[in-house]
């Protein structure tokens, strides 16, 4: 079960090294689904604080779920050594998170990043790599939310362009949704009060 802490929508904040803590652990137990309502979660901070570190830890995590729902890639030993590495790094980066060193904390999630990309490359069979897929897909999750989309391409850090085209092919809307005036919610609520 998540940590209550952690989820922004039960009226808490969590920080970063929280996430990275319980990541850790969700790795360790090879729980997919942990790490996919995880990353949910940051995601709704990332998106709330419009903070980078937040939505670089929800890229790493999507493509750690990726990577291990894959049968034939989580038995092969380049994953192994891959995941071991993974979870070295996360320990150092929560260690240079916790010591305020936030460009050494920086560098290792792109250190991460890197090695689920070539990982992916090296034992993967599709054309579009994990990571570009994770920073497309959780922007227009961000721009779903609410985000602008220069916004939600900004935060993962994606052309603005290469998000409305997934917009366009995913057939998400790309207008605002028409919600009732404040005096047209009022009359409602009156009705339905009665």
């Amino acid at each position: 079960m998540i940590n209550k802490n952690i989820a922004l929508s039960n009226g808490f904040d969590s920080s970063l090294s929280e996430i990275i803590s319980k990541l850790i652990s969700l790795i360790i137990k090879k729980d997919i689904e942990g790490i996919h309502i995880l990353e949910n979660q940051t995601l709704e901070v990332a998106i709330t604080k419009n903070n980078k570190d937040y939505s670089s830890l929800c890229i790493i995590m999507y493509g750690l779920r990726k990577m291990m729902s894959k049968g034939h890639i989580n038995t092969n030993d380049v994953w192994k050594k891959s995941e071991n590495n993974i979870l070295n790094e996360l320990k150092n980066g929560l260690f240079d998170l916790n010591s305020n060193k936030t460009d050494n904390f920086r560098k290792t999630l792109m250190d991460i990043e890197n090695e689920i990309r070539n990982t992916d490359k090296e034992l993967g069979h599709y054309i579009n790599q994990i990571i570009d897929d994770a920073r497309i897909k959780l922007a227009s999750s961000a721009y779903a939310y609410g985000l602008s989309a220069s916004q939600a391409s900004d935060l993962f850090s994606i052309s603005k362009d290469q998000l409305m085209n997934f917009v366009g092919v995913t057939k998400m809307p790309d207008e605002d949704i028409k919600f009732k005036s404040i005096k047209e919610r009022v009359g409602l609520l009156e009705l339905t009060s009665k």
